[in-house]
Formats: structure tokens, sequence, C-alpha cells
């Protein structure tokens, strides 16, 4: 069974420092896989995508059970919420789509290749400011052109120079390019923070030990991120590049939740919508219930 809670975590100490409201003294999760008879990378994340589906996951905040297990991909992405209970996977939706939208005229912008206006400027500092609140990760105030560089790298799939990559601007990179969602040839960046890092790494590093074979053959690049709270940080057998401040594991880590998305919409099944409807899955979709996951 996996655990994982809402409380605020501390990331990468002396880094990224965050308050901590909280700390579940847990331990690490029983995380079970379908064997595999060869391992491809297809194999191996349809095995992911098993073992999620499989698994259940009970809710904790604060160091207590919060609610019943959950079981599945769509019953652990509606049960999802960040920092607190009362905000919920709808609530948090609402704010996560203002934020984007925001930063979706600022985004498209640049991909036409115009200048912002001093208007646009303040909107973007503002826009990834909110962005680092609502994550718990605060960060020095940026100016105007280390917002543009970050989406600008987001957007093209390209580090660059002056673009930093961190636990903030992560979500700077996958709210800006959140739009990107549907569009032919083009994946919006995910959160590679050190909950979707170590839910992915730590099922994968299984699943790859199981038939000794090393990372980097299958999934070159994806690193781990470092964290503690809850169940982190986990054991790993494998051996896994850092991933922290590196947009080459943050564009890896980004194609790898498409192809979990992909996958999970190959099946056809259908990701809950916070107005209560259906969809396909959607890269914030996966990125939550992974989130969960790799408390």
């Amino acid at each position: 069974m996996a655990y994982w809670s809402a409380d605020l975590e501390v990331e990468n100490v002396g880094e990224d420092p965050v308050l901590v409201t909280g700390e579940a003294d847990l331990s690490p999760p029983r995380r079970g896989h379908t064997k595999i008879p060869k391992v491809t990378r297809a194999a191996a994340i349809a095995s992911l995508v098993d073992s999620i589906e499989r698994e259940p996951l009970q809710r904790y905040f604060r160091r207590r059970p919060h609610g019943d297990p959950v079981v599945g991909w769509a019953h652990r992405l509606r049960e999802y919420f960040w920092p607190h209970p009362v905000t919920d996977y709808a609530v948090n939706a609402k704010r996560v789509a203002g934020l984007a939208a925001q930063l979706e005229c600022l985004a498209r912008k640049i991909e036409a290749g115009h200048q912002w206006s001093p208007e646009e400027a303040r909107s973007a500092v503002a826009a990834a400011q909110a962005i680092f609140d609502w994550g718990g990760v605060p960060q020095p105030v940026p100016t105007a052109s280390v917002v543009a560089a970050v989406l600008r790298s987001a957007l093209t799939g390209t580090a660059h120079p002056n673009a930093p990559m961190n636990s903030g601007w992560t979500k700077v990179a996958a709210l800006g390019t959140a739009w990107l969602e549907g569009v032919a040839g083009r994946t919006p960046q995910a959160i590679w923070d050190s909950r979707v890092a170590t839910a992915l790494t730590c099922r994968l590093d299984d699943i790859l030990a199981s038939c000794r074979v090393e990372p980097a053959a299958v999934f070159p690049r994806v690193g781990t991120v470092t964290g503690r709270g809850g169940t982190r940080p986990r054991q790993l057998v494998q051996h896994w590049p850092e991933g922290y401040r590196r947009w080459d594991a943050q564009f890896a880590g980004s194609e790898l939740v498409r192809e979990v998305r992909d996958e999970l919409n190959r099946r056809s099944w259908a990701m809950p919508l916070p107005d209560g409807g259906v969809g396909s899955w959607t890269i914030r979709g996966v990125e939550q219930v992974l989130f969960m996951d790799g408390y």
C-alpha cells in the first residue's frame, strides 16, 4: 500500500527550503509490478501503470490517515488535494487554470518571436511568484528576463542561457506549457519535482532491477530529485543520475510522463475531470496522481 500526505515538504534543504507543517513517519510503500519477459521502455511503462492501478493508496495528512484507501488511477486523481484537504482536486484545478492562462498569453508571444510589454513583464514576474507560493517552494524574486528564458526553454525543449531549473521553476515550465496539451507534435512540460520523480524512479527501479537492467539503458537522462517527507527519500537499488536543477532531466522526465499518459489513453481509461465529467488523460492528470504516489 502506498502512502502520501499533503503536508508541505522539505525539498533539497539549503537550496529551496519550505515550511514543514507536519511530517509523517511512514514506512516505504510496498511496490508490486507486472513481470515482463523482456525489458523494453513500453513494457516497463505498462508494468508501472498496472502497479499504480492495482495498489491501494492510503492518504495521510499531518501524520494521520485521511479517508479510506483508494484504488485505481481515476480514484487516486479524484482524491488529490494540496496542501490541505479543503483544497481538493476541483479547487486546485481552478487555481492552476488561472495561473496557466496567465502564462499562456506570455508564452504564445515568446513563441511568435515578440517582446513583452512592460505590463506583460510585470505579469510574468507576478505569475511566477504566485506559482512558487502555490507549490510551497519560495524563490528569490525573479526578473522578467529569467521568466522568459525559462518559458523559452520549456517551449523549445532546449535549455537556454540564464534559465534556472529547480523545484520552483519546473512548475513554471509546466504551467507555462499546459496549453500545448492536445497540440499535434507538442508535449507540455511536467512538474519534475521530488514527488513525481520519486514515484516514477522508485517504481521503475523495482521493475528494472527484477530484470537486471540498468536505468540508463532504457530511460536515459531520467533522474532523481531528492526530497524529505512521508516515505522520501526512498532506497533505490539501481543507479539513477541526479536530476535536480538539470534541464535534461526535466525534458526526459516530461517525455516519460507523456508516455504514461499515452499508455493510459491507449487503454481507453477515462480521466475524471474537476467538473465531474470524464475525458482523456492529460499530463496534468498523470502528474497529480504521481505527485500523490511519490510522497
